[in-house]
């Protein structure tokens, strides 16, 4: 299903460079890990679905997801595509300015422990000046009762929320640097929120297999 701005035959250069430097960043991050601690321009990929057609309830979430970015130093930075029958939008989200890859993990991985009530690895008070948007936006989860499917991604961070037989089931996840490259590359999967860990593990195995079936070659 194509977005309003596809269908208008608009396109939106500016999220396509995004797409193009992140891209970047990421291909030699992955050639050498050393650029992981290097200050830049950061961007990163945010993901929303919500098992619903309505704008408002995309509305109140979208308030909480930029809440959760300022509290990591980042804002939304490009014009969000809204794909309409169950919701699903996507933007860029980018460094206010700066950044290590290793800081926004490491905010995240705060983002984390705030959610389990448990910052034991790591000082959350030194990262944040304020606990408040991490938790207004498990809220609004709950807060969304009549939703009964979503998923979140923001970089690293996957949050969902899944109902069988009216028991909601919310679950949040610090991705690993293969998790998010196969996110990226089936995104599909942030559809069905019951499924996605399941789908992520079988992700990771086949990709395990086929490195080693190519190993044997």
């Amino acid at each position: 299903m194509k977005s309003d701005v596809e269908k208008n035959g608009i396109f939106n250069e500016e999220t396509k460079e995004i797409k193009k430097e992140s891209a970047r960043q990421s291909y030699l991050e992955t050639m050498d890990k050393k650029l992981d601690d290097v200050l830049m321009k950061r961007y990163v990929p945010v993901d929303i679905y919500l098992d619903t057609d309505d704008l408002s309830a995309l509305e109140t979430i979208n308030e909480s997801v930029k809440k959760v970015l300022n509290s990591i130093d980042m804002e939304v930075f490009s014009e969000p595509e809204i794909f309409k029958g169950s919701i699903i939008e996507k933007f860029w989200a980018a460094t206010k300015s700066v950044a290590s890859n290793v800081d926004i993990i490491k905010k995240i991985a705060g983002l984390i422990s705030i959610f389990n009530k448990s910052s034991t690895e790591i000082n959350t008070d030194k990262l944040f000046s304020k606990k408040e948007p991490a938790i207004h936006m498990s809220e609004t989860l709950k807060y969304l009762k009549d939703v009964p499917n979503i998923s979140v991604r923001v970089g690293s961070l996957l949050i969902t929320k899944s109902t069988t037989r009216d028991i909601p089931l919310i679950q949040i996840k610090n991705l690993t640097r293969d998790e998010v490259i196969l996110i990226d590359r089936n995104p599909g999967i942030l559809k069905n929120p019951r499924t996605i860990h399941t789908k992520l593990n079988t992700l990771k195995q086949e990709k395990f297999l086929n490195s080693r079936m190519a190993i044997n070659l």
